[in-house]
């Protein structure tokens, strides 16, 4: 991976009313991607939910990045995703369509991996597992939704690789102990039924995340929680990187993301080879100041110091074109803090 030491990394982003011509527009200003390939291609989707279609992942989208790996490459591409509902997109006509044409082996890493390697987390002193699978792949793709995250404050394209991360482990990322963790899951299963969604209602983790680090007013609990699971998922950023950050928001979620948000047309599709370039435009383009990239200021040097004055905006956008997505609401209390303007 390229460290962002360069004074003008690449960033592609357009804005228009056709979702596919945004994305073909943006990949067309990258520079021949996949010429180092010598292992396979993995593409790390966002199939949050199988109900709820404007939380995951566009099938256009997908195949038109499909579409512009094998018009260059004519390797293996793993589709690997390790959502609670990612075997049902995988049996579904969709994605049998794409894998017959394009030549693509699905794998749910919650059901399907074998070999994990064992990482410490230094927030919390916990080790967690990461897919081999995905660590193996000399060229990862994650293709992401912008939606900001009541548990991250945004989701873009490093926190997609959370779903990389083994399904007993991802709770560990947010503080919890093995013990806390196995105990608040057998009490959200007993109210709901739905294996996996137990994880998107676990707002409560604040406080048990918050705990671990001083008695603090509540809503210093909520952020100094964020600012926890971005420092431990900030670790997959050196373990895990995309080499590729897609992030198509020709739909975006507002609010109280990622599954209970708002879809607004924002109409823009971001790429680039620098995931945190990708992920500082983006948040930028929502409307928030840098700072609400939690993870960011737990990335080694030179990464901590990276800005957008580093980044050279390719496309039809400029800064002067951002929105203001709204806040998540348990972070309401901050709301002038984190805004652009």
């Amino acid at each position: 991976m390229v460290l962002f030491m360069e004074p003008n990394v690449k960033v592609a982003c357009c804005r228009g009313n056709d979702r596919i011509h945004n994305l073909r527009s943006a990949l067309a200003h990258l520079e021949q991607p996949f010429a180092e390939v010598n292992n396979y291609i993995l593409v790390k989707p966002n199939f949050l939910s199988i109900r709820n279609k404007e939380a995951s992942t566009n099938i256009m989208t997908l195949e038109t990045i499909l579409q512009f790996i094998r018009e260059r490459y004519s390797g293996e591409i793993v589709l690997a995703e390790g959502a609670h509902c990612a075997n049902e997109w995988f049996q579904s006509a969709e994605i049998k369509r794409l894998q017959l044409t394009y030549r693509l082996k699905c794998f749910c890493i919650d059901t399907d991996e074998t070999r994990w390697q064992e990482r410490n987390l230094e927030a919390t002193d916990e080790t967690v597992r990461i897919s081999q699978t995905v660590a193996d792949s000399d060229f990862r793709i994650s293709l992401a939704i912008p939606k900001t995250h009541m548990n991250s404050g945004l989701s873009l394209s490093l926190k997609n690789m959370m779903g990389t991360v083994h399904p007993e482990d991802r709770g560990l990322f947010h503080g919890f102990t093995r013990d806390t963790l196995g105990q608040s899951k057998r009490k959200i299963h007993e109210q709901d039924s739905r294996i996996g969604e137990w994880f998107a209602k676990l707002v409560s983790l604040r406080n048990v995340a918050a705990s671990r680090l001083s008695k603090v007013k509540p809503d210093d609990e909520v952020l100094q929680a964020m600012r926890l699971l971005n420092r431990n998922f900030s670790k997959l950023g050196s373990i895990v990187p995309p080499h590729l950050s897609i992030i198509d928001g020709f739909e975006a979620m507002e609010g109280d993301g990622p599954w209970h948000g708002g879809i607004i047309p924002f109409h823009t599709c971001i790429a680039s080879a620098h995931y945190l370039a990708a992920d500082l435009t983006a948040a930028s383009l929502m409307g928030f100041k840098s700072d609400f990239l939690f993870y960011q200021q737990y990335l080694d040097m030179p990464l901590r110091q990276f800005n957008l004055r580093n980044i050279q905006l390719l496309g039809n956008m400029t800064w002067d074109n951002a929105y203001r997505f709204k806040i998540p609401s348990n972070l309401k209390t901050y709301e002038h803090s984190f805004y652009l303007s």
